[in-house]
């Protein structure tokens, strides 16, 4: 009811079947006033009385074009009919929308189909281009009845029979102007309506077919909510070791997000924006639209599309109207570590408060130390670390322990608040004398924090040493083995053991033949020239060909000879020749190389040492280049030597 008439009758405004008529009728409207036939007056003399053929003859053709109008746009508005949109277009929530799409399934299809199938009838047959008999009677009876009252001849009012004759034609030609342009409407009515059709009948199936689905649908997303609660995720990893706002503290842990949820977008009326009616029947209308597929044609979705895009367009409303009060906005904040905190002990504490008694400021510090405390307890050096390796082995590394903790809370911008947070937290992962540092980073809703220890040699590892590394070297002694244990081809044979525990284990064939082809000479250090400058690098030997260059380092060296272990030829052609020049060296000569080869290789490991005792920085060569000298001087030290032979070994470096 909108008012009162003056009779002081209730006037009503429009029913929603009637809105869906009215927005039907706009749309035939437009297309309508598109078909331009004119409308022109017989002001010709009885003399011109062939003018009436002219008009006729422009009427057709107007009403022609106003069908051909029709046959290129009607489809849009049938497509237009058959997608709804003069019922989606209300918004109506599910329950609205079900309801109407029931009675105009009714009235549709007993009233208005009907009317519209007789006015088309009717229409048609007053059409001039469909109705042959009315296109007659325009062009040859009205036009004989003016031919023949322009002939007559009267003593007084000689001019009378004409123009009553042209009056009659006059209306004839308004009339058939009419009758086409309203047949055009019938038949654009007729087929709107037909389209209509189709969508009621396919919404109610429909909505038969999503009430058997609709409970199952909505259990489902029960399940997923509960099983966020319970900590459950699959959108974000979570942390193994963690301590979660909206989490109590007590064992066993619980999340209070029901609690969140109620005071962000339940209380103080809040829950009117939040389950906003509108959006809600615009999005499941939105999900239940047909499908326009490639070339136009309109395809209704499935049951199980339709239920699957619904669950997806649900969650995306939900996520888009909650979105801005958790993660902030242009209008709001958003909730942060300190916010959050702030609000899980109000919603904590208020529980064992008297009616109308508020949390104190003091009370949230207090709630907040204590969840600062229990993420304090959870970091620390979680791998298994021999302690007793950088005392045992004297190896010169240096470790630096440090609390290390990733804040996103701009101290700046956040004002005292902040800077208060930060300073607690500071103080409270600080306990006992612990060294504090703090990095920034993006998300002001984590914080992480975790003990440093570094650097931690791969060897400190129990987990390496006393269990991945055996079960390598087990492997790599397995000559049945069918697979690599390297990524890169080249270590298969080149990788030196790098646990200084282990020194006595041989590397392979590459480390054999490095060693054995310094001892025989066939592998030494010699000038290169290169663009006028004149590096040393390790070369083979070969003979007669050019020198093979290994490389100017030893890892260099055992990793190209790695390499050459992949070709059978050249592997070949090494051995060979360490085998021909060993066996052409006296024993006197092999030891005499052999003392001088460990006497190099003690001085160079000195100097390394020493570099690193006295704080001279040590190149990243040096450390990659000793584990390989220490297995090279241990392969040598284990050769068989001659007793007698006794010289003297100068303890320098020098070329191989």
């Amino acid at each position: 009811v909108t008012g009162t008439s003056e009779k002081g009758e209730e006037i009503r405004a429009e029913t929603l079947m009637q809105r869906v008529e009215r927005r039907l009728a706009e749309q035939r409207e437009l297309l309508i006033n598109r078909i331009g036939i004119k409308d022109r007056t017989m002001f010709f003399q009885k003399e011109q009385a062939n003018a009436y053929i002219d008009m006729v003859a422009k009427l057709e053709e107007e009403v022609r074009k106003g069908h051909q109008l029709v046959d290129t746009e009607a489809p849009g508005l049938v497509t237009a009919a058959r997608e709804g949109e003069a019922i989606t277009g209300l918004r109506l929530d599910p329950i609205q929308e079900r309801y109407l799409v029931v009675r105009l399934l009714e009235t549709c299809g007993k009233d208005w189909l009907n009317t519209a199938r007789q006015d088309e009838q009717a229409a048609e047959s007053k059409d001039i281009v469909k109705s042959q008999k009315r296109r007659a009677e325009l062009r040859d009876q009205t036009y004989e009845n003016l031919c023949k009252a322009a002939a007559s001849r009267r003593l007084f009012n000689r001019d009378q029979d004409f123009l009553h004759a042209k009056e009659e034609a006059q209306a004839a030609y308004t009339q058939a102007k009419t009758a086409a342009l309203r047949y055009l409407d019938a038949r654009v009515r007729l087929m709107q309506l037909r389209g209509l059709m189709d969508f009621l009948l396919e919404r109610s199936r429909q909505y038969v077919r999503l009430a058997t689905r609709m409970d199952g649908l909505v259990k489902a997303l029960e399940k997923e909510a509960v099983r966020l609660m319970v900590g459950e995720t699959t959108v974000v990893p979570t942390y193994s070791l963690r301590v979660e706002v909206f989490e109590t503290l007590d064992e066993p842990r619980r999340r209070i997000w029901p609690r969140v949820y109620s005071r962000l977008f339940l209380e103080d009326g809040r829950f009117v924006g939040t389950f906003d009616r509108q959006a809600l029947a615009q999005a499941i209308s939105q999900e239940l639209k047909p499908v326009v597929q490639e070339g136009g044609r309109v395809v209704a979705k499935g049951v199980d599309q339709t239920v699957a895009d619904l669950r997806r367009g649900m969650t995306q409303l939900g996520r888009e109207r909650l979105r801005g009060r958790i993660f902030g906005d242009e209008n709001q904040p958003g909730l942060d570590v300190i916010s959050g905190l702030d609000l899980e002990a109000r919603l904590i504490l208020e529980p064992a408060k008297a009616p109308g008694e508020a949390v104190s400021d003091h009370e949230i510090a207090a709630y907040r130390k204590r969840k600062l405390l229990a993420l304090a307890q959870l970091a620390g050096v979680m791998a298994r670390v021999s302690t007793a390796e950088t005392a045992a082995l004297d190896d010169g590394v240096v470790a630096n322990r440090t609390r290390l903790i990733v804040l996103g809370i701009d101290t700046e911008a956040g004002g005292r608040g902040a800077q208060a947070f930060t300073e607690s937290l500071i103080d409270v992962m600080g306990a006992g004398g612990r060294q504090v540092k703090t990095t920034r980073w993006h998300d002001p809703r984590l914080i992480i924090v975790h003990d440093v220890v570094m650097p931690i040699p791969l060897y400190y590892f129990e987990a390496i040493t006393g269990e991945i590394e055996p079960s390598y070297l087990k492997l790599a002694g397995d000559e049945r083995r069918g697979f690599r244990l390297h990524t890169d081809r080249h270590w298969e044979e080149a990788l030196p053991n790098l646990n200084p525990r282990r020194a006595e284990v041989a590397a392979g064939w590459a480390l054999k033949t490095l060693s054995t082809g310094l001892l025989a000479r066939v592998i030494g250090m010699e000038t290169l020239a290169v663009g006028g400058a004149e590096p040393e690098a390790f070369v083979w030997r070969r003979q007669p060909a050019e020198p093979f260059v290994l490389g100017a380092e030893f890892v260099l060296a055992l990793t190209k000879i790695g390499a050459i272990h992949e070709d059978a030829h050249l592997r070949a052609s090494l051995e060979d020749q360490i085998a021909r020049q060993l066996g052409a060296m006296t024993d006197e000569a092999r030891e005499a190389r052999r003392l001088e080869l460990i006497g190099q290789l003690t001085a160079d490991l000195d100097q390394i040492s020493v570099k690193r005792v006295q704080g001279i920085e040590v190149s990243a060569y040096d450390y990659l280049n000793g584990p390989v000298m220490r297995a090279l001087l241990h392969g040598l030290k284990g050769l068989p030597r001659e007793p007698e032979v006794k010289r003297e070994v100068r303890r320098e470096s020098k070329r191989y």
